[in-house]
């Protein structure tokens, strides 16, 4: 019985995604139709009178952000991501703000949205980071210890150097460990581990949390 529920779901899944492919296209499919609109909108521009200027100018840049926004709908539907979705949402404030804002308020609440949204996004890709260093990522060797930590959510100690290439070093000193891809140092909760090296200066550093290392 569980296995014909998985396969159920596994069916309407890709039949979902297969209308959500034929919904992009239509999509493309405006959007190539409405580009022939921005090339009258420059002919009314250029040959409009002084005080209707700004008027057609709004309304072409209106027109070129909701074709930006069609487009960054079939990036949502094709990728299912989380920065596909606010991207969308920031061009469709950002729209939003350019046209239809008239009042400070109006333009302090598009500004506190599209603050928000970023913030949002920090903290996705901060979590994306926290999963990629229980697999081990690559930093650079002059990577503050201070943005790593803050980054990664790890507790490096800050007092030893400034950054992370100078933690490897002295850590390494005081062990007698020879600085060469593949030394690995461990540290309060990671492990870094020379990953390349020029000239005898450390170039990349993998960090990795330490319960992967044990």
């Amino acid at each position: 019985m569980k296995k014909y529920k998985r396969k159920l779901k596994t069916k309407i899944q890709n039949i979902v995604i297969i209308f959500e492919s034929i919904l992009s296209l239509f999509i493309i499919a405006g959007v190539l139709i409405g580009i022939r609109d921005l090339t009258r909108y420059l002919g009314i521009i250029y040959s409009a009178p002084t005080g209707m200027a700004y008027d057609v100018l709004k309304n072409f840049i209106g027109h070129l952000l909701l074709l930006i926004i069609g487009l960054e709908l079939v990036i949502m539907l094709v990728k299912h991501t989380p920065d596909s979705l606010l991207e969308v949402l920031v061009f469709a404030i950002a729209r939003k703000m350019v046209i239809y804002t008239e009042s400070f308020l109006e333009i302090l609440m598009g500004v506190l949205a599209v603050g928000g949204i970023f913030a949002i996004r920090k903290y996705l890709h901060g979590r994306d980071l926290e999963r990629e260093a229980e697999k081990g990522i690559l930093v650079g060797a002059a990577t503050k210890v201070s943005s790593l930590n803050k980054a990664l959510n790890t507790f490096i100690p800050e007092d030893i150097a400034e950054t992370i290439g100078g933690v490897v070093a002295r850590i390494a000193a005081e062990k007698g460990k020879k600085l060469v891809p593949g030394t690995t140092i461990k540290i309060a909760d990671v492990g870094l581990s020379i990953y390349r090296m020029e000239d005898g200066v450390i170039e990349k550093i993998k960090v990795t949390r330490l319960k992967e290392l044990e």
